[in-house]
């Protein structure tokens, strides 16, 4: 377990602020070959500066995408907040996510709410790649029966409870 653990930890770029921000750049960035979508130009925690009218929404200069997925070509982005305390989180945690979201929308990005469940189901998170991709003008592409078993080794394993590993 040891050595899986060290293989799976350098595959994840930038600095994740909880297991689910790994679970999710692992599920889109890895290699379609091992379960992942294989998005290229990712970014974890990414720094976004807010414009003037986006920065009287949110009521901060700065936001931290969880998961940004850039198109260099086209310059646009799509920022993927995963959503962890969204059952046990307080009002005023689900408040301030959602001036975020909508001064990162005001500015003309694409911002998609991904949970734990929606992330652990083939099907959403294929919808949600599948709509990534739309919005970034990249070329989706269904995945064999193959790459679909290694997805669903790739989230079993990155899904599990994780202070359980190494026990």
């Amino acid at each position: 377990m040891g050595k899986q653990f060290y293989e799976a930890a350098r595959q994840v770029m930038g600095i994740a602020a909880s297991p689910l921000e790994v679970a999710g750049i692992m599920l889109l960035s890895l290699p379609r070959r091992t379960g992942g979508a294989e998005f290229k130009n990712i970014y974890v925690n990414d720094l976004t500066p807010l414009s003037n009218s986006a920065r009287k929404i949110a009521g901060q200069k700065i936001c931290y995408g969880d998961i940004v997925i850039v198109n260099p070509i086209i310059m646009k982005a799509v920022l993927i907040e995963l959503q962890g305390e969204v059952i046990h989180g307080s009002g005023a945690v689900l408040d301030h996510d959602a001036a975020r979201m909508t001064a990162l929308q005001s500015m003309g990005y694409d911002v998609f709410l991904v949970t734990h469940d929606m992330l652990n189901d083939h099907d959403q998170l294929d919808a949600i790649i599948h709509s990534v991709c739309e919005r970034l003008e990249l070329r989706y592409k269904p995945k064999t029966e193959a790459m679909r078993c290694a997805e669903t080794r790739l989230r079993a394993n990155v899904l599990c409870n994780w202070l359980g590993i190494g026990k």
